[in-house]
């Protein structure tokens, strides 16, 4: 039951999107993410990902930590999650104007 636990997590975060992610590559990333094809995410995530993309740096940071299409590597996990977190952004979603966001 814990290793369904992130995929249930995903499954509810993403169901509380508005509608299909207009980014095509973070689109991919989650489908494969949530069809459990964790080697077409990873291969699509870490392309933009190290282009600086801010969405699919904690989505590797995630696919470290668990081994899903790739070696699990604690290190590189928390590398990705520092990169992310290192992001910046503006605009209404970044500063919380948007529902559900927090800033």
């Amino acid at each position: 039951m814990h290793q369904k636990l992130p995929i249930i997590f995903l499954c509810l975060f993403l169901g509380a999107c508005a509608g299909p992610n207009p980014n095509i590559g973070e689109r991919t990333t989650d489908v494969g993410w949530t069809s459990e094809n964790y080697q077409q995410a990873f291969d699509t995530a870490i392309i933009y990902a190290e282009e600086g993309q801010p969405w699919a740096q904690p989505r590797l940071g995630i696919f470290y930590a668990n081994g899903w299409g790739v070696e699990k590597d604690a290190k590189i996990a928390v590398d990705w999650y520092q990169k992310a977190a290192s992001q910046t952004a503006s605009g209404d979603w970044a500063n919380g104007q948007i529902v559900g966001a927090t800033g």
